[in-house]
């Protein structure tokens, strides 16, 4: 008989991405620009892969865009989804998070930190 997982409590996994925002925006976690290559996709595009580690478990973030939005994308419309995964030993995901609200905004922040533009805009106004 196939194992069920328990029911997962939505509000504490806000409270996790919550936290890891928190802790990415006081640059107490560092995320590390990956080669989308290394996400199985399927007919997804994905880009803009970041992986870090909290206190020894790996996580990956990055961006999807399912292959059937592809026309949707084309219209201007937002389709991307923002995916969270705990990674294993072996570097490969041992759960995703579901989607939540503030994965995007996770993203945003990872993205914004690790392409430099901080650093570049206080070199430019020094």
């Amino acid at each position: 008989m196939a194992e069920i997982a328990p029911a997962v409590d939505r509000s504490k996994l806000t409270e996790v991405v919550v936290q890891l925002l928190r802790l990415t925006v006081v640059h107490k976690l560092d995320w590390q620009p990956r080669d989308p290559s290394i996400v199985s996709s399927g007919s997804s595009r994905v880009e803009g892969v970041f992986e870090t580690t909290y206190k020894g478990r790996g996580l990956r973030l990055y961006r999807s865009l399912p292959g059937l939005a592809s026309a949707q994308a084309i219209l201007g419309i937002d389709v991307w989804t923002v995916v969270l995964e705990m990674l294993d030993e072996k570097g490969r995901p041992a759960w995703t998070f579901p989607s939540i609200s503030a994965l995007p905004d996770l993203y945003s922040v990872v993205s914004y930190q690790s392409s430099g533009v901080e650093e570049f805009m206080n070199d430019v106004l020094s």
